[in-house]
């Protein structure tokens, strides 16, 4: 499995043709991996807003994008901008 934020996983497809050499020797899934480590910024930011009183929030998250463990933060807000 490949994951990656949508508009790098979009980029990725669309340069397809910078990297369909690879899927010949390592597959589809694996090729798209090293793709996106290329494109892979070490400036990113996520942010992941769970729902506060639906539930449990898990005690360890981990950055879809680069698999560190990301910090836990409380938000109040009024708008969904």
């Amino acid at each position: 499995m490949a994951k990656a934020k949508g508009d790098t996983i979009l980029q990725a497809l669309t340069e397809y043709d910078q990297w369909k050499e690879t899927v010949v020797d390592l597959g589809f899934v694996p090729a798209l991996i090293e793709y996106l480590k290329k494109l892979h910024s070490p400036l990113h930011c996520n942010r992941l807003i769970l729902p506060g009183l639906t539930g449990s929030i898990p005690e360890k998250v981990v950055c879809a994008e680069c698999s560190r463990p990301m910090e836990k933060f409380i938000m109040y807000r009024c708008c969904t901008d």
